[in-house]
């Protein structure tokens, strides 16, 4: 599911992405593990910087939280960085890009974390510094 969803997200067909986080949401909402958590952190950015709703971001983020990604705080910075961006936090979405950016500079986990992330990276960083997005 994952997989779908940040093909569908990179190739800008976002009714599709939609489609593939809530299902996968469904499906695995109660499962333990990376997966579930990763679903959630997903679902958070695409709901802040997509779809533009702060609520469900926010939502989606605690859930998230609730699966064990607050174990894994600096991966869970860009998710992070996404929702206080959408409640219009600008300092703090900063401030959780430059902490998710400087783990992304270690070589033992660069590779992992950037994988169905660049979407993500690319409108945040578009928003936080003007950039066309």
């Amino acid at each position: 599911m994952l997989g779908a969803f940040a093909v569908a997200v990179d190739g800008g067909d976002n009714t599709l992405a939609a489609s593939l986080i809530e299902r996968g949401l469904n499906d695995q909402v109660s499962r333990d593990g990376w997966a579930g958590r990763e679903l959630w952190l997903q679902g958070a950015m695409f709901a802040a910087l997509v779809q533009g709703d702060r609520g469900l971001a926010r939502l989606r983020l605690s859930k998230a939280e609730q699966q064990g990604a607050a174990k894994m705080e600096d991966y869970a910075s860009l998710a992070k960085a996404a929702v206080a961006l959408a409640e219009g936090q600008l300092d703090a979405a900063r401030g959780f890009q430059a902490a998710w950016l400087e783990l992304a500079k270690n070589p033992k986990v660069a590779a992992h974390i950037a994988v169905g992330n660049h979407w993500a990276l690319d409108l945040l960083h578009a928003r936080l510094h003007g950039d066309p997005a």
